[in-house]
């Protein structure tokens, strides 16, 4: 009776993993420490890499920040087989899926990731789903300039914090997507979004900088850098669809040459403006679970986010972020943003030679979870519907209709 009471229970806890409309393993299910009005960063609800500070000094004064996995936000411990039994159950792992949906519709692609554990991966998957649509984890995208050893680890090109060398990004830059495998690994694939997470090496951006010297923030990874990158530069150059959340819209536009604010706190302080942490939410201790942080974006009526939620307030979008878009150029211009004590973050971006290339700062894919859970405080966040609807565009692929405007 024992062994039978724990299979059954086993077996219930792999549903509610691996079930389209359950929260990821990853998404947790108390409330953001310090929640904080209108916020504009994208908290990653799968894993977010180097994120702000928990304090409101200057991120170099704030306590040590999580090591780069630590940096999302960690997952509230399901309830056990012996909690709902009163018996002792096996543990059994079952392996995160890289390819998932229905239907016959087209095959959006997440771009890769080693961490398929991270909340910005399962949540991603989990919306996808739950729109009606198909995906599938693209493979790693290498570039034909660096060398990588048998598990597609860079053997040269990084620095000890993590980031890509300057050679190394120099050759990224230059030759971009050509000679890699990203086309075999595109195969397929009708549109692709690029999900939450570290730092961009900020030798990739258009005029190298160094990095923000915070210790408590360093997040960066090489390996991810270079297949985004690729990946991205690939989708520009081919005209295909795509989208970037969070760290990916930043590379989305640090691939189109955009500058990029490498810690929101430590910018607010140079420009003598008080930062009250909306892009990311301060941690009560070092320990402390770090949910999303709700807040408005306002959107671009004549923008692609605009034809996605209709609407030109955005309500309880969850962010997580410590940088931002600092800056931008044409084609790449900024379709939304957040009044964040008298400076506007970024908050989203669509580059207008293209037929649908956008970025959003923000985690729509959240606050999906969140309703699909039920999680206590998922009303503090977008409405299902609104965020549904911009899984569903895509999904629906009514970005054919620009194609024919076009």
């Amino acid at each position: 009776m024992k062994k039978t009471l724990a299979m059954i229970v086993a077996a219930a806890l792999f549903i509610s993993a691996c079930g389209g409309s359950a929260a990821p393993a990853a998404q947790p299910a108390e409330k953001p420490a310090e929640a904080v009005e209108e916020t504009a960063e994208e908290p990653a609800a799968e894993e977010p890499a180097a994120e702000e500070p928990a304090a409101e000094e200057p991120a170099a004064e704030t306590p040590a920040a999580e090591t780069p996995a630590a940096e999302t936000p960690e997952a509230a411990p399901a309830d056990s087989a012996e909690a709902a039994t009163g018996e002792t159950a096996e543990v059994i792992n079952f392996p995160i899926p890289t390819s998932g949906g229905t239907g016959d519709g087209p095959v959006i692609g997440i771009a890769w990731r080693a961490d398929r554990d991270s909340e910005f991966y399962t949540n991603m998957y989990k919306a996808i789903e739950a729109a009606g649509g198909r995906w599938v984890m693209l493979d790693q995208v290498k570039s034909a300039d660096l060398a990588y050893d048998a598990d597609g680890k860079l053997t040269e090109g990084v620095e000890e914090i993590g980031m890509l060398t300057a050679d190394a990004a120099e050759k990224i830059k230059a030759n971009t997507w050509h000679g890699s495998n990203v086309e075999e690994a595109m195969k397929d694939v009708a549109f692709v979004i690029v999900t939450g997470g570290e730092d961009v090496s900020p030798n990739l951006y258009k005029v190298p900088e160094d990095w923000h010297h915070i210790e408590a923030e360093i997040d960066y990874n090489s390996e991810r850098d270079v297949s985004d990158y690729l990946t991205l530069s690939y989708c520009l150059d081919n005209d295909i669809p795509c989208m970037g959340v969070c760290r990916g819209s930043q590379m989305l536009s640090v691939v189109s040459g955009a500058e990029v604010i490498q810690d929101i706190p430590v910018y607010f302080e140079e420009q003598g403006v008080e930062y009250a942490f909306q892009h990311r939410n301060e941690k009560a201790t070092p320990e402390s679970y770090r949910d999303y942080a709700p807040h408005d974006v306002q959107v671009a009526p004549d923008s692609i986010l605009y034809q996605m939620v209709g609407k030109e307030t955005l309500s309880g979008c969850p962010s997580w972020h410590h940088q931002a878009v600092k800056s931008v150029s044409d084609p790449l211009v900024v379709t939304g943003y957040l009044d964040t004590n008298g400076i506007d973050i970024i908050e989203a971006v669509q580059r207008t030679d293209k037929t649908c290339a956008i970025g959003i700062q923000f985690h729509p894919e959240a606050a999906i979870v969140k309703h699909l859970e039920g999680i206590e405080n998922a009303d503090d966040f977008m409405d299902i519907d609104t965020a549904l609807s911009i899984f569903q565009w895509i999904v629906n692929q009514q970005y054919l209709e620009l194609e024919e405007a076009a």
